[in-house]
């Protein structure tokens, strides 16, 4: 994959990106994970990939929610629905409102632990 980022960049940094991000999670290196995240979200948008950028939304708010902030989970979220609506997937984006685990009543209950 790295290979590939360098050779078509517009193409595949994003993808490299959000996996290195979810490897730094799962690695406990929690600042490089957020950056990581931001700049997945960022070249994402950029070169026109809006379902990837969707994806690392959501993924970003996956590891917010682990982090315990609540805020930028739902942010995070939030922007991952918006962002699969302006794709098109409207099936997708239901699903995600639905059953995010930064709904209005999940976050309160998960604040107070």
């Amino acid at each position: 994959m790295t290979g590939w980022a360098e050779n078509a960049p517009s193409n595949f940094q994003h993808k490299l990106l959000l996996l290195q991000a979810g490897k730094a999670f799962l690695l406990g290196e929690s600042d490089d994970a957020a950056t990581k995240y931001d700049l997945a979200i960022k070249k994402a948008g950029e070169n026109g990939f809006i379902q990837e950028q969707a994806v690392a939304y959501e993924l970003a708010g996956c590891f917010y929610l682990s982090k315990a902030d609540i805020l930028r989970a739902s942010q995070s979220y939030g922007q991952a629905h918006e962002t699969y609506l302006q794709w098109g997937a409207r099936g997708k984006a239901d699903h995600l409102r639905l059953n995010s685990p930064c709904s209005i009543s999940q976050s309160v209950a998960i604040a107070r632990f």
